[in-house]
């Protein structure tokens, strides 16, 4: 089981802290002030175990129902980026903001390379790396799920992180595909796979195809 860890601060009314984050690419794990979180993104954090919470741990905290709200995340997220002429691959840690308001939640994303500056702010990550990828005018793509040529959305719509499905075991027919009605005649697959993940079977997506189609 592949597994990234990330290095970053949570802060909300209570004060701000250093966390660590656990990545296996189906859920996030961390602790916030001795208590264990666990998550599928970023904007839905709960308790791992609430039977162990006591009162006091959860008066450390802002709540809607389960899940926190009212925090901001700062993280330094690892991206793997390919320049396309030369096959020539960086890797470095981005900076990663997330901020949770009572319902609202957003996202900043930024970092340098080669001597060029590129960021962008949206809900979910589909947004922040479309963002990316024009400011990329042809010359980079991502080396994960959001850069693959078999990874897509669902058309029902998707989570703020983690909600790709991976068509390579039906390479041909995905390729073919040129609409949203072709799309839907595809064989199911689940999506659950984070845009940040990249499995071995990786190809860069230079054709415009699928669903969700290609940012030139």
């Amino acid at each position: 089981m592949k597994i990234e860890y990330y290095d970053g601060i949570y802060t909300d009314i209570f004060g701000s802290v250093p966390i660590r984050i656990i990545n296996n690419f189906k859920f996030l794990s961390f602790k916030i002030r001795n208590i264990s979180f666990i998550a599928t993104d970023f904007d839905d954090l709960t308790i791992h175990n609430t039977s162990t919470l006591t009162q006091d741990q959860a008066q450390q905290f802002t709540w809607a129902k389960d899940a926190l709200i009212k925090y901001k995340l700062q993280i330094n997220l690892p991206l793997t980026i390919i320049e396309i002429e030369n096959q020539q691959i960086f890797q470095f840690r981005s900076n990663l903001q997330i901020e949770m308001h009572q319902t609202v939640y957003s996202a900043h994303l930024d970092f340098e390379l080669a001597g060029q500056c590129y960021s962008a702010s949206h809900s979910d990550f589909e947004g922040l790396f479309d963002q990316i990828q024009r400011q990329f005018q042809g010359k980079y793509r991502f080396k994960n799920c959001y850069g693959c040529l078999y990874a897509d959305y669902s058309v029902y719509g998707q989570a703020q992180m983690g909600s790709m499905g991976c068509f390579k075991k039906q390479k041909s027919n995905y390729l073919a595909v040129k609409n949203k009605d072709d799309y839907m005649q595809l064989d199911a697959v689940d999506f659950c796979n984070q845009e940040i993940y990249c499995c071995e079977d990786y190809t860069i997506r230079d054709q415009q195809v699928g669903y969700r189609g290609t940012i030139d």
